[in-house]
């Protein structure tokens, strides 16, 4: 019933605190009888409930992290909430932290939801269904649930990215969510999906080079990561300028990216910067400027001479 499976769930994630106990619980098989239990209670969101609390649990100790990314058929369970459970915002925010840890020190796992459960397209359904839900007008907790599983959701997206299967079969829908999620995102000051919509960004850059439908979209990619330059946050500048390092391959970015001042500065100004991973940055992206010595006019001085 589903009175005794939540005492079952609650009794094992009491388990979960105790550290000596990882092994018993990787050795115990506990994956299996997880799966078992969701299999046959799929109806009852109790029941997914404990059981997703109990894999959240897990999912961050390595080794049982290790043991749920080989179970497929758990895995498939996870993704089949996603479907299925769309209006049940805490059920897919713990579903959406396991699949994001397990896929974050996995990347096989990835590749598995990828090739056999359209992971993405689920998932870009899901950021539809809760990007609209984030311009309603609800309570602060219910607010609260919706700005945790966009910001697992893209975890999700961004983490099965880092894969070129994957990160090569993007559809342009994708990158037009991302975009226009992360302005949302921005203009709310939710600067965790910025990040990962920028990460995600990144792992696209990396893979897909010319004539591809990424690199098709980069003069309206551009225009919003330059946008997102003016936001006060390391990481969020940080991602920005790995996007614009990678985009400025290309003439007609560097021309956008020549007209707007406020890049030039920021860059220039990096070059000083205390943290390494700025002062990288800034220099893919002015050196790729510097190729194109028809532009060289228009640059001050000062990034010439460097």
């Amino acid at each position: 019933s589903s009175g005794i499976n939540a005492e079952y769930g609650g009794a094992l994630r009491n388990l979960c605190d105790i550290a000596a106990t990882e092994q018993l619980l990787q050795y115990s098989e506990i994956c299996k009888q997880l799966q078992f239990v969701m299999t046959h209670h799929y109806n009852d969101a109790e029941v997914l409930q404990n059981s997703c609390r109990l894999l959240s649990r897990m999912s961050l100790f390595t080794d049982m992290c290790n043991v749920i990314s080989h179970n497929d058929d758990l895995l498939n369970i996870l993704l089949k909430i996603i479907d299925n459970y769309t209006n049940d915002g805490p059920l897919l925010v713990r579903c959406c932290f396991v699949l994001g840890n397990v896929t974050g020190q996995h990347p096989h796992a990835s590749l598995h939801l990828h090739q056999n459960g359209s992971i993405l397209d689920s998932l870009l359904s899901l950021c539809k269904v809760y990007k609209t839900k984030l311009a309603e007008k609800m309570t602060k907790d219910k607010q609260q649930v919706v700005k945790d599983v966009l910001c697992k959701t893209v975890r999700l997206i961004t983490n099965v990215l880092q894969l070129e299967k994957p990160a090569t079969a993007i559809q342009p829908q994708l990158i037009k969510m991302y975009v226009s999620l992360g302005q949302l995102a921005a203009q709310n000051k939710i600067y965790e999906i910025v990040l990962n919509v920028l990460c995600g960004l990144n792992n696209m850059s990396y893979y897909n080079g010319e004539g591809s439908i990424f690199t098709k979209h980069r003069g309206m990619l551009t225009d919003f990561v330059v946008r997102l330059l003016s936001i006060d946050h390391t990481g969020i500048t940080i991602e920005a300028l790995g996007v614009l390092g990678n985009l400025s391959h290309y003439k007609d970015v560097v021309e956008k990216l020549i007209e707007d001042e406020h890049v030039l500065g920021i860059t220039t100004t990096l070059l000083d910067s205390d943290n390494s991973d700025l002062v990288y940055k800034s220099c893919g992206v002015l050196i790729n400027i510097t190729k194109h010595k028809e532009f060289h006019d228009k640059l001050p001085s000062t990034i010439i001479g460097q």
